[in-house]
């Protein structure tokens, strides 16, 4: 630590920063640095920038806290695993700011069985529709909501392998082991329902009126089995 701290000066020459011992966010797409430090380096708060380490770099929204030491910088662990960075590791920062992408592919990561339905409305909508978010191709994201998180991982990016998420990209959500449902052979309405709402959950924005058409012939079938009367015997 003594040598990085009597190379400071050298380190603003190449715009060159060291990250902290502390995550200090959770947010996987923001970089947390002082107003001193963002003033040293010409950069202003609402601007994006790329972290690079070796080989690797990643975008990030640039968020201001004076809890930040000087000289300093704090990521998320996700996002420390994305670049491959550990704490105590000399990155470097450029300035110039991604484009926007028309469409991102996620896919979550772990058992999500019982989060089928609120996918969207309880994590990707409100992480997303919030903020204008930096992402790379093949990273993962962790997002929370409440006392629980989802981690999903990025595998397609339109067009190209970087970009920003604004309020006009398409945001698509994959399920390699969903299973596609005969919903004309379920009886039990509230099998239906469940159903319904994994399927609500994986719409293809890139084949959206064939697989709102298939919500909508699902929907009509919970319809009826809830419209259906109930069958008595006939009691002698």
């Amino acid at each position: 630590m003594t040598r990085v701290t009597s190379s400071i000066a050298r380190w603003w020459n190449r715009r060159r920063i060291i990250t902290v011992e502390e995550e200090g966010t959770v947010d996987d797409s923001a970089l947390l640095v002082s107003g001193k430090t963002l003033r040293s380096l010409g950069l202003v708060v609402t601007s994006f920038v790329w972290l690079h380490h070796h080989s690797k770099k990643r975008p990030f929204a640039l968020k201001q806290d004076e809890n930040v030491g000087y000289g300093t910088i704090r990521i998320s662990r996700t996002a420390r695993d994305n670049l491959g960075a550990a704490i105590g590791d000399i990155v470097s920062l450029s300035g110039k700011n991604p484009t926007k992408v028309d469409s991102i592919t996620l896919y979550p990561t772990g058992d999500t069985k019982e989060l089928a339905g609120h996918l969207i409305s309880e994590y990707i909508y409100p992480y997303f529709s919030h903020s204008v978010r930096p992402v790379h191709l093949d990273d993962f994201i962790t997002i929370r909501s409440g006392p629980s998180e989802v981690t999903f991982c990025i595998i397609d990016i339109d067009l190209w392998e970087y970009g920003l998420v604004t309020g006009d990209t398409q945001i698509m959500l994959v399920n390699c082991a969903h299973n596609e449902v005969d919903y004309g052979r379920l009886q039990d309405p509230l099998e239906c329902a469940r159903e319904l709402q994994r399927d609500i959950d994986y719409i293809n924005s890139k084949d959206h009126g064939s697989c709102v058409a298939k919500v909508s012939r699902s929907i009509q079938r919970l319809v009826d089995l809830l419209e259906a009367p109930p069958v008595y015997e006939e009691s002698h």
